[in-house]
């Protein structure tokens, strides 16, 4: 297992289907990295359903609430940034890895086996096996 972890925001509605894909979709075709730990960060005053939060749980996924000022949540990407805040105290002495539907946002030290970076290049059928 890797010192890695991946961490998301994610909100109530269609965002939370697309939290348990993403999830899904790293622990059936991460390879190497599809054991690491997953936080799927959540704004303390926004509710999801049961289900979602159940099939996180069974994708071992910790869902991880964080406090937000409510005024914050009326800006766009405001819950991002703290969450990434949250996310980044959480993970002190781990690598990150800030994932999300628009961007991924990574810490790791070792640009050529970036995990993000790998990610990318099989996303755009520019994998090599070197």
């Amino acid at each position: 297992m890797s010192d890695l972890v991946f961490s998301f925001a994610f909100a109530a509605g269609e965002a939370e289907r697309e939290a348990a894909l993403l999830v899904e979709s790293l622990r059936a075709f991460g390879g190497r990295l599809a054991s690491s730990p997953v936080r799927a960060m959540l704004p303390a005053p926004v509710a999801v359903s049961n289900e979602t939060l159940a099939a996180l749980v069974s994708l071992d996924a910790a869902v991880h609430r964080f406090e937000v000022d409510a005024d914050a949540l009326n800006f766009p990407f405001a819950a991002k940034v703290y969450a990434a805040a949250e996310a980044e105290q959480l993970a002190a002495r781990m690598t990150r890895c800030w994932s999300g539907p628009t961007a991924a946002r990574c810490s790791c030290t070792n640009r050529a086996r970036c995990c993000c970076r790998q990610a990318r290049r099989w996303a755009t059928g520019r994998w090599t096996t070197r």
